[in-house]
Parts: C-alpha cells; sequence; structure tokens
C-alpha cells in the first residue's frame, strides 16, 4: 500500500521514474494499492487506487480498494 498526496515531486522526470517502479513491482507479482490523501491524481498512477478526503473515510475506502485488489488474483 502507497499512501501518499499524489503529487510526485523532487526532481526532473520523477512521474516517469514512478510508472516505471510501479510496473516493475507490479511485474515481479506484488499488488499495490495507492491511497491518496486528499488529491485523485494518485488514480494516475495505480491500477487500484482510493482518494480520501477525510481520515474517516479510510476504512470505508480502504475495505471497498482491498476487495478490488483481492479480485486480481
Amino acid at each position: 500500500m502507497v499512501v501518499s498526496d499524489g503529487y510526485p515531486t523532487g526532481y526532473e522526470e520523477i512521474e516517469k521514474n514512478l510508472v516505471s517502479t510501479v510496473e516493475k513491482i507490479s511485474k515481479s507479482g506484488v499488488l499495490l494499492m495507492g491511497v491518496g490523501a486528499d488529491n485523485p491524481a494518485i488514480r494516475d498512477f495505480f491500477t487500484v487506487s482510493c482518494v480520501l478526503e477525510n481520515p474517516y473515510q479510510m476504512m470505508k475506502f480502504f475495505v471497498r480498494s482491498y476487495l478490488e485488489i483481492s479480485s486480481l488474483f
């Protein structure tokens, strides 16, 4: 599970490297889920993701996303 604000920053071409890293990890058999903290941009990088607008949504969205990722097995 990756929790982020959804904005890859820090150096040039970070978005390209993030996409490449996520693809590489996914191909190794690890299923990733992105959790965006009040930002839908997380969906641009992860196949399975959810966006939380407040802490109370975490359980609802986590369960839904977990069920979604479990169906990929």
